[in-house]
């Protein structure tokens, strides 16, 4: 058995039947009431469209009865001059003049808003178009471009210099120019060169190869990718 505090009561079930039966009773109470407020709104309605029938105000009794150029008012009877239609379609005119203004206003701020984003889209692409090649580049394509240049074209170019226009010869062979092709071993093999060359030519060439390295990579590391939305 279970006991309720609110009620003072013992039960078996899973709650307290008198809670329950008060929660019903608060259900139906507030079911009720929004059925008597939605009544009542819809009682007003009715009203409402009974004692305003028409699309005019009556200049006489206020309600909304007349129908347009009514020369009589259906509720109160009153005469209604034609001076006071004239006022109407007087007002309306007005109403629709503006109205037209205020489209014509609104359209040409509409046309002069599309030109100027339009301008300044042609300008980002003319910015964007003029911008040198390597300022565009993004970042996993500017890590690709120095790990080809660092890794690959310049060692490649200078040790194939060196071996061309040097007495030493430092290809001898099918094997050793496929070493020169791999990327890593030529950067190796270049250092090496830098460091045990014998021939002054090959000391200033590699010198100046890998100074010329070095510059790329600052240049690219210290710029940052510009997108079209950037600018």
């Amino acid at each position: 058995m279970t006991y309720c505090f609110s009620h003072g009561i013992e039960y078996g079930s899973y709650n307290c039947p008198r809670c329950e039966a008060e929660s019903r009773h608060s259900e139906l109470v507030d079911e009720i009431r929004e059925a008597n407020e939605a009544s009542t709104h819809a009682a007003e309605e009715i009203a409402y469209q009974r004692s305003n029938p028409g699309d005019f105000d009556c200049p006489h009794c206020k309600y909304c009865t007349l129908r347009r150029r009514a020369t009589r008012c259906p509720m109160c009877h009153g005469t209604i001059d034609m001076s006071y239609w004239n006022e109407i379609e007087r007002q309306e005119t007005s109403q629709w003049e503006i109205a037209q203004k205020q489209a014509v206003i609104a359209d040409k701020a509409r046309a002069e808003a599309q030109a100027k984003a339009h301008k300044i889209h042609e300008d980002r692409e003319q910015r964007y178009k003029d911008l040198p090649w390597w300022r565009k580049l993004s970042v996993d394509g500017r890590i690709f471009l120095l790990l080809f240049y660092f890794f690959y074209l310049i060692p490649v170019a200078t040790i194939y210099s060196a071996n061309k226009y040097t007495s030493n010869a430092i290809l001898g062979g099918s094997t050793d120019f496929f070493l020169l092709l791999c990327p890593g071993i030529n950067i190796l093999v270049l250092i090496g060169m830098m460091f045990f060359s014998e021939n002054p030519f090959e000391s200033i060439l590699i010198t100046f190869s890998l100074i010329y390295a070095v510059l790329g990579i600052v240049i690219l590391l210290s710029t940052k990718p510009i997108q079209k939305q950037d600018l």
